[in-house]
């Protein structure tokens, strides 16, 4: 940024710009604590569907398992192919210093059913649909933190970028611009002082 003349009115200028931008700093710091501590509660959801979804999917496989053991894997593969489901979710989103949080709702009773039960499924496999539904719901909130871990993460990586342009870049050049006025003016200022006392002093 080159230095502008050094003139009042660009001494009241660059004082705007720079409120301004310690402003903006201070607004933008306190968006970027707020994002990180909503970050870090957010990883520790994670951690802990991470550690759910893992005794979940081995409880699944074991009663897929089972159900092939007990129901023939041909019964198990056949029922699975007939297998539907009418499971309503509502995908909304909150917004936490506009990043859009998504959140996933069940917005009625799951309702699952068999197309043709020509084989009729049994305890073992009713198990083991039972074990894969809970499983597929908890992907589903799986996956809703984990965008939200990625656009808090991408945002607060913005918002620091922003942040230290501001602080690392504009504020300390404006600032040296009106040091380097405020300097030129208050020369200035003594130069007229002297001069009109030297002139007083003449006509003494």
């Amino acid at each position: 940024m080159e230095q502008l003349a050094p003139t009042k009115t660009n001494l009241f200028k660059l004082k705007k710009l720079l409120k301004t931008a310690v402003e903006g700093y201070s607004l933008l710091d306190r968006k970027r604590n707020v994002l990180i501590h909503e970050l870090l509660t957010v990883i520790d959801d994670v951690k802990k569907l991470e550690s759910e979804f893992s005794t979940m999917l081995a409880s699944a496989n074991q009663a897929i398992h089972e159900a092939n053991i007990l129901c023939g894997s041909n019964t198990v593969t056949s029922v699975a192919g007939d297998y539907v489901t009418n499971d309503d979710y509502s995908f909304l989103s909150k917004s936490v210093m506009g990043v859009s949080i998504p959140t996933i709702k069940r917005t009625g009773e799951s309702e699952r059913e068999l197309k043709h039960n020509s084989f009729g499924s049994g305890i073992p496999l009713d198990n083991a649909i039972c074990a894969y539904k809970n499983l597929a719901d908890l992907a589903i909130r799986k996956a809703a933190v984990e965008t939200t871990v990625i656009r808090l993460a991408k945002e607060i990586k913005t918002t620091q970028k922003r942040a230290n342009a501001l602080n690392n870049i504009l504020i300390p050049t404006y600032s040296t611009q009106i040091k380097f006025i405020v300097e030129f003016l208050e020369e200035k200022e003594r130069e007229e002082f002297f001069k009109v006392k030297l002139i007083k002093k003449k006509k003494q």
